[in-house]
């Protein structure tokens, strides 16, 4: 009696398939939070190195260079789908 791979994978998801919605959301929350943490320690060298810029040569780094790195970090951590951060369903 050989079962079928086709059978078998069926037969694996309709057992799994409450516990992917459940992993689906953890690694969301997980991608969302790594995202947030990689921003912020980037902000914080950045803004680091502005304030050495400043006391070394008194150049001033505009606010929105900020916002614009905060905006920029964000949308490439969260579009970052190289399954290191998240689960992916195969």
């Amino acid at each position: 009696m050989a079962i079928s791979e086709e059978h078998l994978r069926r037969a694996v998801d309709d057992v799994l398939e409450p516990a992917w919605l459940r992993e689906r959301r953890r690694a969301a929350r997980r991608l969302f939070s790594s995202t947030l943490g990689r921003v912020a320690l980037t902000l914080l060298a950045l803004w680091v190195l502005a304030l050495l810029a400043y006391l070394i040569t008194g150049v001033m780094v505009p606010w929105t260079f900020f916002v614009f790195m905060t905006v920029l970090m964000t949308v490439t951590g969260l579009s970052d789908r190289d399954g290191r951060a998240h689960h992916r369903r195969n």
